[in-house]
């Protein structure tokens, strides 16, 4: 009994692996034209936003959101912080103007509350 028990524990860690590498891995693809592609990492992340796009002629990034946004944190290749942006609203326009070709990463600080929500911002 002892053994199927130890072989029980061992499965449910191998299983658990899976899925987290899983949620971790997938990127899903919230906004995607020639020249900005705009990605989350979860399924959380993707029904945060209720709108991506991008208006060319303008070169503004818009994003509508689910709950109001006390800040944008912008970081370049994961590492550099480039932008801290006041917002305190749901509606967001970015423009494109302020970043160079490169990956980002915009982490959203939802006001009043201890929780945020990254996107992966690859400007062509």
């Amino acid at each position: 009994m002892r053994h199927f028990q130890i072989i029980l524990v061992i499965q449910m860690f191998i299983l658990s692996g899976f899925t987290n590498a899983n949620e971790v891995g997938e990127k899903i693809t919230i906004l995607k034209n020639a020249e900005i592609v705009v990605s989350v990492n979860n399924e959380e992340g993707f029904n945060f936003f209720k709108e991506a796009t991008y208006e060319a002629e303008r070169g503004d990034i818009k994003f509508l959101t689910s709950k109001k946004i006390d800040k944008i944190t912008v970081f370049k290749e994961e590492e550099k912080l480039v932008y801290v942006m006041p917002v305190k609203t749901k509606k967001i326009i970015i423009g494109k103007s302020l970043f160079e070709k490169g990956d980002y990463e915009l982490i959203f600080q939802v006001a009043f509350e201890d929780k945020t929500y990254s996107t992966q911002l690859e400007v062509l």
